[in-house]
């Protein structure tokens, strides 16, 4: 069963790969992203990718990893009456509210999984915002951002949330995790060369660099997607899928 990462950033795509112990697609993909908790955020984001690449197959598309999918976040009325809700694996978390396409096997095409990830920053000076509307918010800048660390307080939370959604049984299974790194936004003019989102001005407690002054190497021992990326190894193992 391939496993496919969804994200338009290649840069994530890189990382992520570097942390799974096994192969990991990428497919280049924008997906419309719901307000709410970051649990409910990953799930829908997750659900979907999955119908998005479900309905690719029946195109014979899925496997392009450089062709973006231009339909890929429309979900027409012929298609409702074909939807199955996901079956939520996770004890104690919330239940999805997106449903899933019917997913039958048509013309014994190979199944498939997709994996998505979503990163939230809070910063305790202003009450956890951004949160995990931190992409907008970068919009604003990294200057600025330090200046706002340097009024309100610099103590803050990196957090990425990672979602797979996969066929079990008869069902559509959804996995979920989540990885938190302590830390600081520093002020700093040197915001490191390997950078990217927030790297340059996040530096983790207990390190004197930022992410974006460490090697990928350095990054990924302790990372916020290296820890989600570790509880969701844990759990791929414990369910004895993926993995021989």
């Amino acid at each position: 069963m391939k496993i496919y990462f969804i994200s338009s950033d290649i840069k994530k795509y890189k990382e992520i790969c570097k942390l799974f112990p096994f192969e990991i697609f990428h497919k280049k993909m924008d997906i419309i992203e719901i307000q709410g908790s970051m649990e409910e955020i990953v799930r829908d984001k997750a659900i979907r990718a999955y119908n998005s690449i479900l309905g690719n197959k029946s195109s014979k598309n899925v496997g392009n990893s450089n062709r973006d999918n231009e339909d890929g976040n429309r979900d027409t009325e012929n298609n409702k009456d074909k939807n199955i809700r996901a079956k939520d694996i996770d004890i104690g978390n919330i239940n999805t509210t997106t449903s899933i396409k019917n997913v039958d096997n048509r013309d014994g095409e190979e199944d498939f999984a997709v994996l998505v990830d979503d990163v939230s920053l809070e910063m305790k000076g202003l009450n956890d915002f951004p949160g995990p509307y931190v992409k907008y918010f970068l919009g604003i800048g990294l200057e600025k951002i330090q200046k706002i660390a340097f009024f309100y307080g610099t103590e803050c939370t990196a957090i990425c949330s990672l979602g797979l959604v996969y066929k079990c049984g008869g069902n559509v299974c959804v996995i979920t995790s989540e990885g938190r790194t302590e830390g600081n936004i520093i002020v700093s003019d040197d915001l490191g060369t390997n950078e990217f989102g927030f790297d340059g001005i996040f530096q983790p407690k207990g390190y004197q660099k930022s992410y974006g002054e460490m090697t990928v190497e350095e990054k990924n021992e302790i990372s916020h997607r290296a820890v989600a990326v570790m509880h969701m190894v844990e759990k791929i193992k414990d369910l004895g899928i993926f993995m021989k």
